[in-house]
């Protein structure tokens, strides 16, 4: 310890040589000093400061952020009661055969539409209410309704509100009521921008009804009736009760569908075709008025499909991580067919006890597994595959072809009941097992 007091006092005590660096300032405590190395002294440089004001770097950050998410915060938190006063705005419609409603402007626009019926002796009209969602009265430049023949416009042009950041614009909050007379009005459009869309009419007979909502929801609290209906959002949720006549068509990229469908009398088949990216489907038929055919097709990407279903002409239903759990009813059609296939989701498919004819059905999926329950009435000819998982079938009066166990394993079925020329059952699963039952 001596000898690296006496190397630490020399090293203090040496003038800079010429041309070298400075000699080092170790003006610390004796004991640190002598805990030292030799050679170590550039320890002590290490917990000097350099001088160097980067330090302030990171609080102007986050005082800045502060600040932002203060202000959102605040406008997030005062949206519902700090807004400017309302600009209410009212026009008579006078529409023959069609009516159109949609929204123009700049910047982000929330709110709701409400669709209702008043009595025949009643003017149609549109009564809006605008707010500007912010503090800053000076939010509108102009807010005006344009009604030419058969449609409506609201255009909202508003200011730039000031900001501390940035000149940004206000979002708006819109509440719409439309007033319809039932009975005089054939096709209806309603492109609502990101508004909220509420439908109640009942007694409206409609040829076409289309309605678009970006971010805002559908809902039709009573069941809507038109023969051909169109409803397509990108993130908002469709539910409601719908009639079925000609077509039904529901779009939706991350929304949810849940639908209650009635079965219309019409001519030649009724189609249902939804679709939906990442949200769920669930669809409830009622019992069909008449005798028809029909046409489904679900498709969702990595939503779950459940419901009950009518089975006619065709009925499809296809997921690729999502599970399909169905309630398939038959409807008397000559040779329906029934489709259904997954990627990685489970399937479960209950046929109730009704009028089969030829059915022609078809179930795969990769590594999920298949479990089909058919009704006893069920005749034709059966085959199953996969490859690693298990098979097992099972149902009164039906005859193994090719093997007589009722469980193997990665390998084929064949199997009948009554006449194999009353139908076909095929179902395929690369890893998933499956069961088969037939009761």
């Amino acid at each position: 310890m001596g000898w690296f007091k006496n190397k630490s006092r020399s090293q203090e005590d040496a003038p800079e040589s010429a041309g070298g660096a400075p000699a080092t300032d170790t003006a610390t405590h004796a004991d640190e000093t002598a805990a030292l190395l030799p050679n170590e002294s550039y320890r002590l440089e290490r917990r000097r400061p350099s001088g160097s004001k980067l330090w302030l770097l990171p609080a102007v950050v986050f005082l800045l952020m502060m600040s932002f998410l203060t202000r959102e915060g605040a406008m997030w938190y005062f949206r519902s009661n700090w807004v400017s006063e309302a600009q209410a705005l009212s026009v008579d419609i006078d529409y023959t055969d069609g009516l159109g409603f949609w929204i123009e402007g700049n910047g982000k626009v929330e709110g709701s539409i409400d669709v209702v019926e008043i009595p025949q002796d009643q003017t149609p009209r549109l009564d809006v209410e605008v707010f500007t969602l912010t503090w800053d009265t000076d939010g509108f430049k102009s807010v005006q309704l344009e009604n030419t023949e058969g449609c409506v416009i609201l255009k909202c042009e508003r200011a730039f509100q000031k900001s501390f950041f940035q000149r940004s614009m206000p979002p708006v909050k819109v509440r719409a009521k439309l007033y319809l007379r039932p009975g005089s009005l054939q096709d209806l459009l309603l492109v609502a921008s990101n508004l909220n869309i509420n439908l109640d009419i009942p007694n409206t007979e409609l040829s076409s009804a289309s309605f678009t909502s970006d971010l805002g929801v559908i809902k039709s609290i009573s069941y809507l009736n038109s023969l051909d209906t169109e409803l397509h959002t990108v993130s908002g949720d469709i539910s409601g009760k719908f009639d079925l006549h000609e077509k039904l068509r529901i779009r939706t990229e991350k929304g949810k569908i849940s639908i209650q469908v009635a079965p219309g009398e019409g001519e030649g088949y009724a189609s249902t075709d939804i679709k939906t990216t990442s949200g769920d489907i669930t669809i409830d038929f009622g019992e069909p008025k008449a005798q028809r055919s029909y046409r489904t097709t679900l498709h969702a990407h990595s939503g779950n499909i459940s419901g009950r279903l009518l089975l006619g002409k065709g009925l499809s239903a296809k997921s690729k991580t999502g599970d399909i759990d169905l309630q398939v009813i038959g409807t008397g059609s000559r040779e329906p067919y029934l489709k259904t296939d997954t990627d990685s989701g489970l399937t479960r498919i209950t046929i109730e006890k009704s009028p089969l004819e030829k059915i022609l059905s078809s179930h795969t999926a990769n590594s999920g597994d298949i479990s089909l329950f058919y009704p006893s009435t069920w005749e034709g000819e059966l085959h199953a595959k996969t490859g690693t998982g298990d098979i097992r079938v099972q149902g009164d009066g039906l005859e193994i072809t090719q093997n007589s166990e009722g469980l193997v394993r990665g390998q084929e079925i064949w199997a009948e009941k009554g006449n194999p020329a009353n139908g076909r059952l095929m179902t395929r699963s690369v890893t998933g097992d499956i069961l088969i039952s037939i009761a």
